[in-house]
């Protein structure tokens, strides 16, 4: 927060301040102060964060027992983990990739079964 209690993240009233010495003024109502004070808004970062969690959770992308983020790849069981379960007895021994190697070598391989079907459409 500003000093006169407007709401930014970091990066962006940094980058907006960037080149500016003094008179520092919020983007939002142009209210003006001498130094760069920021102050941390706790309950707009606790709901932020929440939010990114729920659309993180909707888009499938956190683990459903651990709800951490799914990073790894189990390539035994042929499905994304996280690093809790990595270390859980299900898949301690089972080899893991990261979850992008994964997801690039799938791509390669489905792109090898589509290219001859992409011929034949255009024949």
């Amino acid at each position: 927060s500003t000093e006169c209690g407007h709401n930014f993240c970091c990066s962006c009233i940094t980058q907006f301040w960037k080149e500016i010495e003094a008179n520092f003024s919020c983007p939002q109502c142009r209210e003006t102060s001498q130094q760069r004070i920021l102050r941390p808004n706790r309950q707009l970062a606790n709901v932020t964060e929440l939010v990114k969690n729920l659309s993180e959770r909707k888009q499938g992308n956190l683990c459903e027992m651990h709800e951490e983020k799914l990073k790894l790849f189990c390539t035994e069981d042929q499905k994304p983990i996280c690093v809790i379960c990595k270390e859980s007895k299900d898949h301690r021994s089972h080899p893991v990739i990261p979850i992008e190697e994964a997801m690039q070598e799938y791509k390669e391989k489905y792109e090898v079964h589509l290219d001859p079907l992409r011929k034949k459409l255009q024949e």
